[in-house]
């Protein structure tokens, strides 16, 4: 199961007073539009670390999916990034890769 991971330099708590959600740790930043834009875009982040299964589907040709919840849909995009270290983590990986 995919588990939610606090990005260092969190900076803001998504979720915490509604119980039918999960409380997510993230950082909300300017970042560039895209890749070596000088436009930058108000942007918050949460990260989550998959399991070795689910990476080994990815690996297969699986695929990601991003799902809204609700009736707003605000503009999106995904990053894969190097892992994070385990002290930064809301929770430890299940494996070590």
């Amino acid at each position: 199961m995919v588990q939610a991971v606090i990005i260092p330099g969190s900076n803001v708590v998504l979720a915490e007073e509604q119980e039918e959600y999960a409380t997510l740790h993230g950082k909300r930043e300017m970042i560039p539009l895209q890749e070596g834009s000088k436009v930058m875009v108000p942007s918050t982040a949460v990260a989550f670390q998959l399991e070795v299964a689910e990476i080994k589907m990815l690996l297969e040709g699986g695929t990601l999916i991003y799902r809204v919840l609700g009736h707003e849909f605000a503009p999106m995009a995904l990053w894969v990034e190097p892992a994070v270290d385990p002290v930064d983590m809301a929770k430890p990986a299940p494996i070590d890769l």
